[in-house]
């Protein structure tokens, strides 16, 4: 039987088998050590351990007292203030007979400090090395060759070459894309064909393959102009609906509607006025050549300004200036293509109402052999019309008025005269 008492005051009476395990008081709720029958005679009456008597350890030597506190004394300093150094010091060595050790031993004095290898211990012995036989040779002496790519700046920039442009588009992945879009020209025919027998409900797809091609053309300027690319982009490009499709069909399609509908509607309204149906005719042709000047402006403001605040007429006006010669030879060439673009567009389409309804029209507005090269010249000078206005943008857009391009901090330093502020085409981003 195993009797001790908690330290609470009560009194536990176990069995011999249940030494060396727990339980609990049921008067403190306290658990406590059940002890071992070689333990009993430590305990005492309340239940705690006797340590080493009950006057506690004893030292051999009274004078251990005032070392031990001096060692585990808290803090820099001992009882009456001084520094504590526990340091061995030459009488300590002498006490217990060590050997002096000399401050400066008498060894050659090594040019490196020794290695060991961390994991083994070793010492890492130096290698010795085959000497080179090469003769050394002064890199000064060594011929160098010139930089060969110069990037160049707006300042320094050749100006586009429209007879380059012309040939560029034969290489072969420019010409895959204009076959590309010849291909969705082909696919409009039996829609078409259908559409003139009078199933007027495939009528649907006919505009919207006409928007994917507008699309395209916007691409081209973008992609050429913006981007700085020599390649045409592929139609629809990344198939990004508001990028790639909505957008440059927007821009495109609202430079047509801003330069020719005026010479529609406005002459149609001044011909209800009496004595000025006369007038109307010229009133149109005027219009529309006005129109076709400022075609490439606008619709170059469109596609790479950004913003519609850039269709100022002055800033129109402005980028005219800006492109100078090049930019009659963009009014030329539209001519040429929109012209050509027409016949073919429309031969084509009549060539296929022929098949249905025989008429007597002009052979060559309604024949296949005549309206399908004008429609393959029109799909050629058109991609050569908008690969030119992209390389006038590339050439001049740091001449052009427009607002919202780029962010000039005020606190830049003013610059030498002559010295350019605009960022490169490729770097610069619309805002």
């Amino acid at each position: 039987m195993i009797e001790f008492s908690c330290s609470c005051g009560h009194r536990f009476r176990l069995e011999d088998d249940e030494a060396g395990g727990l339980t609990q008081c049921p008067q403190c709720g306290l658990l406590r050590d059940v002890p071992r029958p070689d333990e009993m005679a430590r305990l005492a009456e309340d239940g705690t351990y006797k340590v080493h008597g009950s006057s506690g350890p004893e030292l051999e030597d009274p004078k251990d007292v005032a070392e031990l506190s001096y060692i585990y004394q808290r803090g820099p300093r001992d009882a009456y203030g001084n520094e504590i150094d526990l340091r061995t010091t030459q009488a300590d060595i002498d006490a217990v007979g060590g050997m002096p050790i000399p401050i400066a031993p008498d060894l050659p004095p090594r040019e490196q400090a020794p290695k060991y290898d961390p994991e083994s211990g070793e010492l890492i012995e130096p290698l010795d090395l085959k000497p080179d036989g090469r003769e050394y040779v002064n890199p000064a002496v060594i011929p160098m060759a010139r930089a060969t790519i110069n990037y160049a700046s707006s300042a320094t920039s050749t100006r586009p070459s429209f007879v380059g442009a012309l040939f560029g588009l034969l290489a072969p992945i420019n010409l895959a894309v204009m076959f590309a879009v010849f291909c969705m020209h082909a696919v409009l025919w039996p829609l078409i064909f259908v559409s003139f027998a009078g199933i007027f409900i495939i009528i649907v797809a006919i505009p919207v393959i006409g928007a994917l091609i507008l699309a395209h053309y916007g691409n081209v300027i973008e992609d050429v102009g913006v981007f700085e690319k020599d390649e045409l982009p592929r139609p629809m490009r990344d198939l990004g609906f508001y990028e790639d499709l909505w957008l440059p069909f927007c821009n495109v399609f609202g430079s047509i509607l801003l330069c020719y509908v005026p010479c529609l509607f406005l002459p149609a309204a001044i011909v209800r006025v009496p004595g000025l149906q006369t007038a109307s005719v010229g009133l149109m042709a005027l219009l529309a050549g006005l129109g076709t000047f400022f075609l490439p402006a606008v619709l170059l403001t469109l596609i790479c300004g950004g913003t519609i605040l850039n269709l100022r007429p002055d800033r129109v006006l402005g980028v005219i200036n800006a492109c100078g010669a090049g930019y009659f030879l963009a009014v030329v060439l539209w001519v040429v293509a929109a012209a050509s673009y027409l016949w073919g567009w429309a031969g084509t389409s009549l060539a296929l109402d022929m098949i249905l309804h025989p008429s007597n029209q002009p052979v060559w507005l309604t024949s296949w052999a005549f309206a399908l090269p004008a429609l393959i010249a029109g799909i050629y000078l058109m991609h050569a019309f908008c690969q030119w206005l992209g390389l006038l943008y590339r050439a001049h857009f740091d001449r052009f008025p427009w607002v919202l391009q780029r962010h000039v901090s005020s606190k830049r330093t003013a610059q030498a005269p002559g010295q350019l502020t605009a960022p490169s085409a490729r770097s610069r981003r619309q805002l």
